[in-house]
């Protein structure tokens, strides 16, 4: 009983020391956008394209979720997408290079994308009792990576320099893929049972309802996690007072992730906890737009406490509605698919607007009046409308007819 205890325990540190890799790659370039734009000739718009090219090939990946389990295998394929993780942050040691960083971010997406289509299955797999507790803890340190790749991006590029800093980022991801390789030799014997019942969860409203939710609540941490240094700057704060501010935005960010991963298995009906999100959301969002330093502080916490229960609970409420493993990594991945597609466009439209009105304001509103337009959504998704869900999209197979 130990030894299989200390494999789970084993197994969940891998997946998260992986998680931790999926977005320092974008969340390391935030802070340091001032520099890169004086130091190459990339324009704001292309620093939103190094934001939303990978959340756009994220979406893509996902939505190829099978396919890619079937060709790579969930060993072979996290590995490949690890490494090319990793890859795409070392050659930004040469990012002041024209078209470089832009070829890093098409890699990086490319990486990202393939673990994130495989991981969610894995996990459902593996840890089928705990699941969505281990997705909230899988969700938790995406958003860690995160938190340390913004709070360390001007400290390491004063002390270096910004190609540096961010270059840093690969060696983290060979460590995972050695302890990938470790843990999941050791659950090689534990195989996933392929559903024989046929799905047609792509056709059905509910699906395309969960698409939009995750991915427009995505799409505000995107931009967030792209643009805020770049607004606080624009309102004269200092590029370490902007830094501290994304910061403390993804610490209360992962704090409440955390908190809603360990207790989220005691709540079934989870439609409070969404509301909760939405309202936080929305709160900040407007702060934001209206009070940029007079409300700063309070402004990042509705926002890191709404997005905190946005990221997870989405993800979790998608797979909750199978439980067969396979079933609901492929719904899960067909949310995080569409979703990343539709939160790619939110960096890039930040980035276009500042380009044509020198800057970002109207964004936040626009964001916050789509989050207020989730609530009839997050007032659907009730546990018994799960059980109601399955029965329109599945199609047993009898091989007697």
């Amino acid at each position: 009983m130990n030894n299989v205890k200390t494999h789970s325990i084993v197994i969940a540190a891998s997946v998260i020391i992986i998680a931790l890799n999926l977005r320092p790659a974008i969340a390391a370039i935030s802070p340091l956008v001032e520099q890169i734009l004086n130091s190459t000739t990339l324009s704001a718009s292309d620093i939103g394209l190094l934001s939303t090219l990978p959340i756009l090939l994220m979406g893509l990946g996902a939505l190829l979720a099978q396919p890619l389990r079937q060709f790579l295998g969930e060993k072979s394929g996290i590995t490949l997408g690890i490494a090319m993780i990793s890859l795409a942050c070392f050659s930004r040691i040469w990012g002041d290079r024209d078209g470089l960083m832009i070829i890093s971010a098409i890699v990086a997406g490319l990486g990202i994308a393939v673990v994130q289509a495989l991981l969610p299955g894995y996990i459902k797999r593996v840890f089928s009792k705990s699941a969505s507790g281990m997705i909230g803890l899988y969700s938790s340190a995406i958003v860690a990576g995160a938190a340390l790749a913004a709070a360390s991006a001007v400290p390491l590029a004063e002390w270096l320099n910004w190609e540096s800093a961010l270059a840093l980022w690969g060696a983290p991801a060979v460590l995972a893929i050695m302890l990938w390789h470790v843990t999941f030799y050791k659950d090689k014997a534990k195989g996933g049972s392929q559903s024989t019942t046929k799905i047609a969860y792509r056709r059905d409203v509910r699906s395309l309802s969960l698409l939009m939710f995750f991915g427009v609540g995505t799409g505000v941490f995107m931009l967030i996690l792209a643009w805020l240094p770049a607004y606080f700057s624009a309102h004269a704060m200092t590029a370490e007072t902007s830094g501290f501010l994304l910061t403390f935005f993804i610490v209360i960010e992962l704090v409440t992730a955390l908190l809603l991963s360990m207790k989220i298995k005691n709540i079934e009906d989870k439609r409070l906890l969404l509301l909760i999100s939405i309202i936080s959301t929305v709160a900040g969002l407007v702060f934001l737009a209206l009070f940029p330093t007079q409300l700063s502080l309070i402004s990042v916490a509705l926002l890191g406490l709404g997005i905190g229960i946005h990221f997870p609970l989405s993800l979790i409420v998608a797979s909750e509605h199978f439980n067969n493993p396979q079933h609901a990594g492929n719904l899960t991945a067909y949310v995080q698919g569409g979703g990343y597609i539709v939160a790619a466009t939110t960096p890039a439209l930040a980035g276009w607007i500042r380009d044509s009105f020198g800057q970002i304001d109207i964004i936040w509103m626009i964001m916050g009046g789509m989050m207020a337009l989730l609530t009839p959504l997050a007032l659907s998704y009730s546990p018994q409308s799960y059980s109601i869900y399955y029965k329109r999209v599945t199609k047993a197979e009898n091989e007697n007819l």
